[in-house]
């Protein structure tokens, strides 16, 4: 007699594909609860900036350990981008901005012209240009639309060293088009 055999102790249900099954239950529950490594995803958020009149539509990736990017056009035009890092003891140095990566492009330190970023023990909020007649002149904003990973990297307050994030693009064009409107993004002379 071939085939699966039905075990009768356990009210006569088949059992043979219930591992499978189990596998992929778990599995599925474990991504939406978190313990498995995902990928940032990028989504839209309303949120209302202290430096905006009324809640604006943000563009938002995260890590697993709580870093994120927003990217919000403000009342001005203007196109800032905000990174925070997760809580604990972890702090920006007060007098040094992030450096980040997009793909294998140069680091670059975040600053726009001669205006540092501003940083706050767990925030730095940067420009990224400002929206004139429609264009904007970016190579950061131009990298996070058309790149594949960022990676952040943070002097520690207190001199206790460097720390680094990395966050996926995937999804980034859809998420900041949405929230800096429709413009061209030109790249910058470097």
């Amino acid at each position: 007699m071939g085939g699966r055999t039905v075990n009768t102790a356990r009210g006569g249900h088949d059992h043979g594909a219930w591992p499978r099954r189990g596998a992929r239950r778990w599995l599925a529950a474990a991504l939406l609860a978190g313990a498995l490594p995902a990928s940032a995803q990028w989504g839209i958020v309303i949120e209302h900036p202290p430096e905006v009149l009324s809640p604006i539509k943000v563009a938002l990736a995260h890590d697993q350990q709580g870093n994120s990017l927003r990217v919000y056009r403000d009342d001005d035009s203007r196109i800032v981008a905000l990174l925070t890092i997760h809580g604990g003891f972890t702090e920006f140095a007060p007098d040094s901005c992030p450096t980040i990566q997009i793909d294998e492009q140069a680091p670059l330190v975040v600053t726009k012209g001669e205006a540092p970023c501003e940083l706050q023990p767990r925030t730095a909020r940067f420009l990224l240009g400002k929206v004139e007649e429609r264009d904007i002149r970016s190579r950061v904003l131009l990298g996070l639309i058309n790149g594949t990973r960022i990676q952040v990297r943070y002097r520690l307050a207190g001199a206790l060293g460097y720390r680094e994030f990395e966050l996926s693009l995937r999804g980034s064009r859809q998420s900041l088009y949405a929230a800096i409107g429709n413009v061209n993004v030109i790249d910058e002379a470097p």
